[in-house]
């Protein structure tokens, strides 16, 4: 009796870790959804998952033309690190994240993308009929970093 109510604790345990860390929540994809969206100058696909044209900010967002301080020929890659997601009081959710973007600058080639700029990105989503839909966000460039790992 004794082992199988360790047994049950552990395995409790497991599927708390699995669900509250390994498994990307309905707001998180729909954060990520949104972004790569932005980054990738598709506004109108952003717009599905923006509660208004006000979220969607400026030219600036979309990597596929100017990402790290520097004009874009190729956008090679798009990869996102969660740091947090925190449910505030009024039921909205809020993540944290590190969008990673690797390209290509103008005027260089490669196959991997010479070039990774990293962005904190805060993000609200409430829920909403259609599902979670990004209410505010925000967008910093962390740093820049060439294919050797020099900061730029």
């Amino acid at each position: 009796m004794r082992a199988i109510a360790v047994l049950l604790i552990i395995a409790a345990i497991g599927a708390g870790i699995y669900y509250f860390f390994l498994t990307e929540s309905p707001a998180y994809i729909a954060y990520k959804d949104f972004a790569t969206a932005l980054a990738r100058g598709d506004r109108n696909r952003a717009l599905t998952y923006a509660s208004s044209p006000d979220v969607l900010g400026g030219p600036e967002q979309n990597r596929g033309q100017f990402a790290g301080g520097m004009a874009v020929d190729a956008l090679v890659d798009i990869q996102y690190n969660r740091e947090s997601q925190t449910k505030n009081p009024d039921g909205s959710i809020t993540v944290v994240a590190l969008q990673s973007v690797r390209f290509d600058p103008v005027g260089v080639t490669s196959a991997m993308g010479a070039v990774t700029s990293k962005y904190r990105q805060t993000a609200t989503l409430t829920k909403s009929s259609s599902g979670w839909v990004v209410t505010s966000f925000q967008s910093d460039l962390v740093e820049s970093r060439n294919w050797k790992g020099e900061k730029l």
